[in-house]
């Protein structure tokens, strides 16, 4: 190595140092040594050149030392490896887990107050003692700033999955009908506010798409906002029209705004960037004047993974622009909801071997003994267990509303305790039949015991005899295939996630 012939006297000291250290440890003579492939020593120390510059960067230089057979003499064979290019990029691998951990994290920290705000303004907007003009004026563009903001979060999660390549989907049979009508709620106050027009138009028989629910919003969300941010006046138009595309029906999404637009050059470059768009240097041009293109690079990755090869790009300089995709379309009897295609694959007997685990590291098991009722609860009581305030606040309101009592706990070792308080105080209900729960609303990322915890140890209980059956559901932020096939796994009979929308919450109550 060149930085070997021209050392430091500082950095010849330590060299020569662990040379003889090696000549010390290894056998002296051949009759020692029996020529097994025994390990190499091993040691690595930082050099630097001995030149003028005092800028120069130091190199790290590993070295091995073993003993070995050369032209039939014994000797020590001595390798030396510039290992800095090496170290390097370990300390830049471990640099990157760590910012998409972090922005995974906060990502989720960020989530937990946006779906608090998001449940109590949609309580208060549907609260008959909040006049109609302070819900026009204030809770209306509160609420869908939240919404959208709640979608960017999300936007930043994939982010952090997609660098990852730990991303995926839940694909389903889905209705443009919910989500038009959720895209015209979320910009009605950034049109009026703009005065820009905003309209949705369906040129099309078939009002189905196979695709992720939240993620095909995200994408609409996205390519709307930035037609809002790059135009000053016309309309933005969203347009859904049917196609064929290897003579299979498919339906195509049209973004089309009559914004600033992009020239030639501009637009060669967002074409180049959208063919790969992992390499920053595609959009270097594009992005002086444009962003980060962040929406984008998340759009591109989430159509690519429901079927779509890529966003279509077309846009004129002071005219506007269009970007535009293409989903399957599919018979409902084709695809099933994802949440039952995973309960149909959790064989039954694996189930309850997982709720019967005893495994003291991973689950803390809890013992009881309690006089069952002999028939169903009549009450109208639900325990909800989050260690999040303003989350027991939003459903405790909901379930009220619907004619529901409701019990809370912080975490699952306090909801297996009051389980248990429940149903040994007989004086809790005036009905002497009564069973006293109706159903478990439950949190999954909790202090000292999480949900999956907690519904293990209940499903252990109920399947022994110690308590009557009673439904959980989980209820969580944390809504990927993983964390919903692991909830179903313990025995939750089903999932929603947050924020809870009435509509999830009544099939909830529906189906118990």
């Amino acid at each position: 190595l060149p930085e070997m012939q021209n050392l430091t006297e500082t950095s010849q000291a330590p060299l020569l140092q662990i040379l003889e250290n090696a000549i010390e440890a290894f056998p002296k003579s051949s009759g020692e040594y029996n020529g097994s492939a025994s390990p190499f020593e091993e040691w690595r120390f930082s050099v630097r050149p001995n030149n003028e510059d005092e800028n120069a960067e130091s190199k790290l230089i590993g070295m091995k030392v073993k003993p070995t057979f050369f032209n039939g003499e014994y000797c020590l064979m001595v390798i030396l490896r510039d290992e800095t290019a090496t170290q390097q990029l370990s300390v830049s691998n471990e640099n990157n887990k760590f910012k998409d951990n972090l922005l995974a994290s906060i990502s989720h920290e960020l989530k937990t107050p946006l779906n608090c705000n998001i449940g109590l303004l949609s309580e208060g907007l549907s609260d008959p003692n909040v006049s109609a003009d302070v819900r026009e004026k204030y809770f209306v563009p509160m609420l869908t700033s939240s919404h959208l903001l709640n979608y960017f979060v999300c936007d930043l999660l994939d982010y952090a999955e997609i660098r990852k390549n730990t991303f995926s989907l839940e694909m389903s049979v889905i209705s443009l009908k919910d989500i038009c009508k959720e895209l015209e709620f979320l910009f009605s106050t950034m049109s009026a506010l703009r005065g820009i027009p905003f309209h949705i138009e369906i040129f099309s028989d078939t009002m189905e798409v196979v695709a992720e629910p939240r993620r095909l919003k995200q994408v609409l969300i996205n390519l709307i906002t930035n037609a809002f941010k790059f135009s000053n006046e016309g309309s933005i138009q969203l347009k859904v029209e049917s196609t064929h595309e290897e003579g299979k029906p498919c339906l195509r999404f049209s973004v089309v705004d009559q914004g600033i637009g992009l020239d030639i050059e501009e637009l060669q470059a967002l074409r180049k960037f959208l063919s790969s768009p992992r390499n920053s240097k595609n959009i270097n041009l594009f992005r002086k004047s444009k962003g980060s293109c962040l929406g984008l690079r998340i759009c591109q990755s989430l159509i690519q993974q429901m079927g779509c090869e890529s966003l279509i790009v077309d846009s004129l300089k002071n005219v506007g622009s269009t970007f535009s995709f293409t989903l399957s379309e599919k018979e409902q009897s084709t695809l099933k909801r994802f949440k039952d295609i995973a309960l149909s694959s959790i064989n039954t007997e694996e189930r309850k071997e997982d709720t019967s685990r005893e495994n003291p590291t991973r689950h803390t098991q809890i013992h009881t003994s309690i006089t069952i009722p002999s028939v169903k609860c009549l009450c109208r009581r639900v325990l909800v267990v989050d260690d999040n305030d303003y989350n027991l606040l939003i459903l405790r309101t909901k379930l009220q509303k619907r004619g529901y009592e409701v019990i809370s706990a912080y975490n699952g070792q306090q909801c297996i305790e009051r389980v248990i308080n429940i149903l040994q105080d007989t004086n809790k209900c005036t009905n002497p039949d009564c069973r006293s729960i109706t159903l478990i609303l439950m949190d999954v990322d909790m202090p000292i015991m999480n949900g999956i915890d907690a519904t293990l140890n209940l499903k252990r209980m109920m399947n022994e005899g110690t308590i009557p059956s009673i439904p959980i559901v989980g209820c969580s932020a944390f809504d990927s295939a993983q964390d919903i096939v692991e909830g179903l796994k313990a025995g939750m009979k089903d999932y929603i996630t947050k924020p809870v929308l009435d509509q999830n919450l009544d099939e909830i109550l529906k189906s118990i």
